[in-house]
């Protein structure tokens, strides 16, 4: 999801800068949890150091931040871009739920790295915001697109992702179920068509 006006939550920013230096005062010459790039290398440790000790989503984003340094990782309370290069992803495997846990863990492990990817897709696409309802939707598309790219690529390289069609086709039916709920004229039921300065217009209820 790329998120176009959105305040930045400065407690999350100062939360993580507060818990890197407790870190780093703990373990100076050793990669503590949660130290991600700029203060992994800060410690000590090269990118392929990081990458490879860094356990579960931190690996996924370790390697990210190595190979685009050009974009900024941070952690919220969901997945979204934040144009022009900042990436924020969801805790990681929190409040897993199911009778077979530890297939529960590997499901939630697998769509956690893909939507990572997605927004990272975002970035990558050089998305920044979007005039109608239906060029929201390419951009999503072009995006799990790019995810797919990054996921063959990095599996290639030894990580354990794959590109799941199922769970993306999943994903962007919320996005064609949320433009046909929207497309939808309130008074008449037609069809409506959206124009460059996005509103709606019904051929019923206006004419043709």
């Amino acid at each position: 999801m790329i998120k176009v006006r959105m305040e930045v939550n400065k407690k999350v920013g100062v939360g993580a800068q507060k818990n890197g230096a407790a870190a780093r005062a703990e373990h100076p010459n050793e990669l503590a949890a949660g130290v991600r790039g700029d203060e992994a290398r800060a410690v000590g440790k090269t990118a392929e150091q990081v990458f490879d000790e860094a356990a579960g989503g931190e690996a996924l984003v370790a390697r990210l931040e190595a190979d685009y340094p050009e974009l900024r990782f941070r952690a919220g309370k969901r997945f979204m871009f934040r144009p022009p290069r900042t990436v924020v992803y969801a805790g990681f495997l929190e409040g897993r739920r199911g009778v077979d846990e530890a297939f529960d863990e590997e499901r939630r492990e697998l769509e956690w790295g893909l939507q990572l990817l997605h927004e990272v897709g975002h970035a990558l696409s050089g998305h920044r915001d979007f005039r109608t309802d239906p060029e929201r939707i390419r951009m999503e598309r072009e995006a799990w697109e790019r995810a797919r790219e990054l996921a063959e690529r990095y599996r290639a390289a030894g990580c354990d992702i794959y590109y799941d069609e199922d769970f993306v086709e999943a994903a962007l039916d919320t996005y064609r179920d949320w433009l046909h709920r929207r497309s939808a004229c309130p008074e008449c039921g037609l069809t409506r068509y959206q124009t460059v300065d996005g509103r709606w217009h019904c051929p019923g209820c206006e004419g043709f």
